[in-house]
C-alpha cells in the first residue's frame, strides 16, 4: 500500500475511533502530511502509518534490528515529529524532535532512514 493510499484510509477515521476517545487529524493536517511525503524518495523504505491519540499520526519502520517510530503532531500551522530509533540488539537509541516542514530536517529523516536501511 502506498503512503497516499494509507493517508486516504486515515481520512476515514472519525471522532471516538480509540475506544470512544480518539480524535483524528484534520483533513488539512493530513493534506500537509501527504504533501510532505510526496518528496519521499523511491529508494528509501516507506513507513507504515497509523493513527495515534490526540490527532497524531505514527510513522513506523522496522529495518533489521532497528525499530523506528516518528510520532507526528499537528499544532496550528506546525507539523513536528518525535523521532525514536531503537536497535533491539544493542539497545542503542536515538531521539530527536523534528520540524517536518523544514526541508533540512525532513532531509535528515530521509537520510537517517536510508542509512539504517543499509546497515540492517
Amino acid at each position: 500500500m502506498t503512503i497516499a493510499q494509507r493517508i486516504e484510509e486515515l481520512r476515514l477515521i472519525t471522532d471516538g475511533w480509540f475506544g470512544g476517545y480518539g480524535k483524528p487529524p484534520s483533513r488539512p493536517d493530513l493534506g500537509r502530511l501527504e504533501w510532505r511525503f510526496q518528496s519521499w524518495p523511491d529508494d528509501v523504505p516507506q513507513p507504515n502509518l497509523f493513527p495515534a491519540k490526540n490527532k497524531r499520526i505514527s510513522a513506523e519502520w522496522v529495518l533489521g534490528d532497528w525499530s523506528i517510530d516518528l510520532e507526528i503532531d499537528f499544532s496550528g500551522e506546525e507539523m513536528t515529529g518525535n523521532y525514536n530509533a531503537l536497535n533491539i540488539t544493542t539497545l542503542s537509541e536515538c531521539d530527536k524532535r523534528l520540524d517536518l516542514l523544514s526541508f533540512t530536517e525532513w532531509q535528515w529523516l530521509v537520510d537517517e532512514i536510508r542509512r539504517l536501511a543499509v546497515i540492517r
